[in-house]
């Protein structure tokens, strides 16, 4: 609960609102441990918070394939094998490979913040050799 001060994003007060309306004010967080979500494939997850902006500023959304064509750039640009968007959010995901999954997700979404909690916490030691 805060009890003084304030946050402001653009011309938004953040304590004002939802999540989601924080999110769709340009605000994205990263957490130490961000939950695995299964049954859920992380193209279909993608698209879905990518449209949800898209809707939130009235702009038309994409359909998969033009989705895909965005989503393949990004994964190029952070050098992420494409078969993450083919798994499940997170799920069996060891703790680098959700930190690159929270990249991709900013990535996508190009948010105005980004808050990273503890961003080194679940890196690969192997995978930076």
């Amino acid at each position: 609960e805060v009890t003084a001060g304030s946050a402001v994003l653009g011309d938004k007060q953040l304590f004002d609102l939802e999540p989601h309306e924080r999110a769709q004010a340009g605000l994205f967080m990263a957490f130490q441990s961000p939950p695995a979500v299964g049954g859920v494939s992380n193209l279909d997850f993608l698209r879905a918070i990518y449209n949800a902006q898209r809707r939130a500023r009235e702009e038309p959304e994409l359909d998969v394939i033009e989705f895909y064509g965005l989503v393949t750039n990004k994964l190029e640009q952070l050098k992420v094998d494409p078969d993450f968007l083919n798994r499940s959010v997170n799920e069996g995901f060891s703790g680098g490979e959700r930190k690159r999954n929270e990249m991709l997700q900013m990535s996508v979404l190009e948010p105005r913040l980004a808050v990273l909690d503890e961003i080194d916490s679940g890196l690969d030691v192997d995978a930076l050799r």
